[in-house]
């Protein structure tokens, strides 16, 4: 039956369409009954869907997996967030730090000039006043 069902697969039908048809293939046997009837009472009550444990655990791990992997990316992506902003802070912090020792060097050399031409003024009205 697996193999036929392969077959109907290959063909391009759904899974649906090609249980249905194995089912009904062989609705002699017990097991073929029972598969029938769970696609006819699936298709009655769309809410009601049938699993073995074993395929319900490999949803949950799967689910779990995706939501584990999300919330891990989520917070990566938070801490390079907060990673950066710290960075963007130091960066600030030191330029601001740099600027300021610039501008106070600034300060200096302009005072130094400054009392270099007083001294230069200085200098020349004492000769010129004699």
């Amino acid at each position: 039956m697996l193999s036929e069902l392969k077959i109907i697969l290959d063909k391009g039908q759904s899974m649906d369409n090609a249980t249905k048809a194995i089912a009904s293939k062989h609705k002699e046997r017990k097991n073929a009954e029972k598969t029938l009837s769970v696609i006819t009472n699936g298709e009655r009550d769309n809410e009601q869907v049938t699993l073995s444990k074993r395929d319900l655990e490999l949803m949950i791990e799967a689910t779990v997996e995706k939501v584990v992997v999300k919330a891990i990316e989520q917070e990566r992506e938070a801490m390079f967030n907060a990673f950066e902003l710290k960075m963007n802070d130091s960066i600030e912090k030191r330029d601001r730090l740099l600027m300021q020792s610039i501008n106070r060097t600034m300060e200096k050399k302009h005072l130094e000039i400054a009392a270099t031409q007083e001294e230069k003024k200085t200098w020349w009205s004492k000769l010129f006043s004699k």
